[in-house]
């Protein structure tokens, strides 16, 4: 009578337990291929944005360099005409009058 009574409740829990069992586990799978799925467009995303972030960097620094060189030249204009290092050629008329 045991014997029969544990293979009925091994019939029941086969026909019962078991399927929602695999319906579980076909959740898992199914919510782990979504969430590799969403991890790999995160990534790219993020590599797309580091991308822009080094290219708008370089930009940066390029223009940093031209504003720096241009700075340099009129700090060297401002000390030249402060210190009369400027000389004006004369100019045609200028020597006629001479």
């Amino acid at each position: 009578m045991e014997g029969a009574a544990g293979k009925e409740a091994a019939a029941l829990l086969e026909k019962s337990v078991e399927p929602s069992i695999r319906a579980f586990q076909q959740k898992l799978d199914t919510s782990r291929d979504d969430l590799d799925k969403r991890f790999n467009q995160f990534n790219e995303v993020i590599t797309t944005n580091e991308e822009k972030s080094a290219s708008n960097v370089e930009s940066l620094r390029n223009e940093l360099a031209r504003v720096q060189k241009r700075n340099n030249l009129t700090a060297l204009a401002d000390k030249a005409i402060s210190e009369g290092d400027v000389s004006i050629p004369p100019t045609r008329n200028s020597n006629e009058n001479v």
